[in-house]
């Protein structure tokens, strides 16, 4: 199920956003995708860790399973993907 396109999450007084998010109904859980431009970078890692955490501790119901990640980077014209 598609829940939305640049969801805000707001954490202080910083605001970010996952590029989509949809909810698969059989699995119970989010999935949060990010399309970077260029090559997979630690930091790209590290704030989809940080997207995680939000939406397994803010979002998720109590009957959730854990979010799925995935980020879709570009690179010398390919296309490399990571799922954590």
């Amino acid at each position: 199920m598609f829940v939305g396109s640049q969801q805000r999450i707001t954490l202080g007084n910083n605001h970010y956003y996952v590029d989509l998010v949809f909810y698969n109904k059989v699995l119970k859980a989010y999935v949060l995708i990010d399309f970077k431009m260029g090559n997979l970078k630690p930091e790209n890692v590290g704030q989809m860790n940080m997207y995680l955490n939000y939406y397994a501790y803010e979002v998720n119901g109590e009957e959730d399973d854990k979010p799925i990640d995935i980020i879709l980077c570009t690179s010398n014209s390919k296309i490399v993907a990571y799922m954590h």
